[in-house]
């Protein structure tokens, strides 16, 4: 096009822009999604009957399939459908300019973010093929473990290591540098006095 201020799209929309969005929403959405939709039925009343699969390798065939389906609805949905509303607009104004520029303001911003939306598809779909093999999820439960394992270490590594230093900073260590005061005695005798007081040679003299 020879519009150059935006990407994919012109404010507002003519009569050929219109038209294209009519056909980017049949042929770019509606299309892709009544063939995953048929496939994904067939694939469900395929693995129903199979007698080879058990049920949990069913449940995770119907579990990829159901998440296949929910990210292009996610991913490309919400966009389509900000094109067939601009679509509709268009005709349902008469290609009246003054409507159409404040309907487009009003969708900019959503129309940016539901484009970024699209593209995650891109990403989100090879993680759900890859996490669909059991060797894969093997390997992600392996490396949580470790993970996990290794920052509770480091944990412990930490609380022992505070202790060491609490241990350090203890009372004993103060008598260096620190004079604490004498025990006060009570008055009167002392205990080595009472034990000469009490000892049986006295005894027997007082006694005598």
């Amino acid at each position: 096009m020879d519009v150059k201020d935006t990407c994919f799209e012109t404010a507002p929309p003519n009569g050929q822009i219109a038209r294209y969005y009519y056909l980017r929403f049949a042929v770019g959405f509606a299309l892709p999604l009544s063939i995953i939709a048929f496939t994904n039925h067939r694939i469900f009343r395929s693995v129903r009957r199979s007698e080879g699969l058990s049920a949990a390798q069913k449940a995770g065939v119907k579990r990829t399939a159901i998440a296949v389906v929910a990210i292009f609805l996610v991913c490309f949905a919400p966009y389509h459908l900000v094109l067939l509303a601009k679509a509709a607009a268009f005709s349902y104004y008469g290609g009246d300019a003054g409507p159409l520029c404040a309907f487009e303001t009003r969708l900019c911003t959503v129309s940016v973010m539901f484009l970024c939306l699209s593209t995650v598809n891109s990403v989100a779909d090879p993680i759900i093929y890859v996490l669909a093999t059991g060797h894969s999820r093997q390997e992600v439960s392996r490396i949580h473990r470790e993970w996990k394992e290794r920052y509770s270490h480091t944990d412990a590594t930490e609380l022992v290591r505070s202790k060491g230093s609490g241990e350090a900073q203890s009372p004993t260590s103060l008598t260096d540098s620190c004079v604490f005061p004498q025990p006060v005695q009570p008055p009167g005798p002392r205990p080595g006095a009472w034990a000469s007081l009490c000892a049986p040679e006295r005894l027997g003299e007082e006694s005598c």
